[in-house]
């Protein structure tokens, strides 16, 4: 299994979604190049013309010239923030305000964002050295640096018009999501290739609860509290398990990333020969992450719920639009399919000498076919065109499941959507559609369950 991604990966996500970002480091680089202009003009900015004549200014237009570039770039910037924020107004209002991450992560419209605030900047230092007076300094490379950097602007607000007029359209958002969650596939599960320890693999947390069970008889219970309210973003589970194994205890934690912490609520608890001391407390706090958002850095739920949260949204008696909840299921069920050929994460740690020191609560294949269909078929209930969709999705993902289990729980949701969907369903022939579909489910599940029995 690979390892849990730790705080660095946190603070990298964070980054990432911070507008604020990518202008900074560019009006920083801007100084710097400013600098560097400057000092080339004053050693090497006297040189003939030539094919240069076009530049040929004296210090009085120089300072015109980059004064118009420099309000400008001020002024296109307040439109950019403008559009910006009326593009993650309309989506928020449309799609939920758990996609506004997905705005905020683009590095296209930061770079637009950056270019004008380092063009700014640029051109007020330059501005600054142009001297007109004692016969009058005219920095003539930096002007022309100005000028490209200008021109590149213009051409990025051509991108940028281009890039907000897709940002906003619901098959590009969907798909965002869904790359992300696909990413969050691919670096938190593992695959299951078909080898003797696929097994191995997917029983290994029933070994470990057994263990667990055995391991911690008679030592002492602490309890360990949350100090603030918020959702947990992360656990580093390899220091807690160090820390564990350098003060001889055991650590279970309850929660997972993704749930919402309650102040003063228990996070885990501690078992050692005697009560867990305050700093040892404080320690293993330490290694927890608190915050007032989720973040998808441990929590592959959290694109789960981005998707679902749109579909839910199409489903509204004010948007009442079936296609783009069919869309979102088509990404989920994809997803799923990934999910059902890769072996979860047992979140059972041991230290290096092979000691179980820590057992976590984690997200498991169940939990994530729950967290795709309850709600949806909680939503869809008279929407034939969605219903039938389900089923349809639910028949793909068994047939490509590689695990018994995963089986029986994708089947369980089958049940729940057929026996919703009799019940509320007023034509006979939408409910003999449902039938058709729930029936060709049934088949691939008895097949798919025989080849896997076999299997293994």
């Amino acid at each position: 299994m690979p390892e849990l991604t730790e705080k660095g990966s946190n603070l990298w996500d964070y980054l990432k979604v911070s507008i604020w970002v990518l202008p900074l480091a560019m009006s920083c680089a801007a100084l710097v190049l400013a600098v560097v202009m400057l000092e080339v003009d004053v050693r090497y900015g006297h040189v003939p013309w030539g094919w240069a004549a076009v530049l040929r200014i004296d210090a009085a237009g120089a300072r015109q010239v980059v004064a118009v570039i420099t309000g400008a770039m001020m002024t296109i910037t307040g439109v950019v923030f403008s559009v910006t924020i009326v593009a993650l107004t309309l989506a928020s209002n449309q799609f939920g305000p758990k996609v506004l991450r997905n705005y905020l992560r683009d590095t296209g419209s930061k770079f637009v964002l950056g270019l004008f605030v380092s063009t700014f900047v640029y051109g007020l230092l330059v501005l600054a050295s142009v001297d007109t007076t004692h016969g009058g300094f005219v920095p003539l490379w930096s002007m022309v640096v100005n000028i490209t950097l200008a021109v590149l602007a213009t051409g990025g607000l051509i991108y940028f018009i281009h890039n907000i007029s897709t940002a906003i359209q619901a098959d590009h958002i969907i798909a965002l999501i869904g790359e992300d969650l696909n990413h969050a596939i691919k670096s938190m599960l593992v695959p299951i290739d078909g080898d003797s320890n696929d097994g191995k693999k997917i029983n290994e947390r029933l070994a470990c609860k057994q263990e667990w069970s055995t391991q911690h008889q008679g030592l002492v219970y602490t309890a360990i509290h949350c100090p603030e309210s918020g959702y947990l973003q992360m656990l580093d589970y390899n220091r807690l398990t160090r820390l564990a194994a350098e003060h001889n205890c055991y650590i279970e934690v309850e929660k997972r990333a993704g749930n919402y912490l309650i102040e003063h609520a228990a996070i885990g608890c501690c078992y050692a020969a005697g009560r867990a001391s305050d700093e040892l407390r404080a320690q293993l706090l330490a290694q927890v992450a608190v915050g007032r958002q989720r973040t998808p850095v441990q929590d592959i739920e959290f694109s789960i719920d981005q998707l679902v949260q749109v579909a839910l949204r199409a489903l509204s008696p004010g948007i009442n639009d079936s296609l783009t909840c069919i869309t979102c299921l088509n990404w989920l069920g994809a997803a799923l399919g990934r999910m059902a050929n890769c072996a979860f994460h047992s979140y059972c740690f041991r230290d290096e000498k092979g000691v179980l020191r820590v057992i976590a609560n984690g997200f498991d294949f169940e939990g994530a076919v729950n967290a795709v269909f309850d709600p949806i078929r909680q939503n869809a209930r008279c929407n034939e065109m969605v219903t039938i969709r389900l089923l349809e999705v639910l028949d793909q993902v068994i047939g490509v499941a590689k695990v018994p289990d995963y089986c029986d729980a994708l089947f369980s949701q089958t049940e729940l959507i057929h026996k919703a969907a009799i019940e509320s369903i007023p034509c006979a022939s939408d409910r003999e559609a449902v039938n058709l579909r729930f029936e060709q489910c049934k088949r691939t599940f008895n097949e798919r369950k025989h080849a896997l029995s076999v299997a293994w």
